[in-house]
């Protein structure tokens, strides 16, 4: 995404996507897409 951005010229999306913002953040973002399912919720 980062180099869609820079070719279309969006350098602010750019900045964001390869700085440590997103990096920072990286691992946790990760564990929980992997660990989140899709799951009918129980019935009582």
């Amino acid at each position: 995404m980062a180099r869609r951005a820079a070719e279309n010229g969006d350098d602010g999306t750019n900045d964001l996507l390869v700085s440590e913002v997103i990096r920072r953040n990286e691992q946790q973002a990760w564990f929980l897409a992997e660990h989140v399912v899709d799951v009918p919720l129980a019935r009582a």
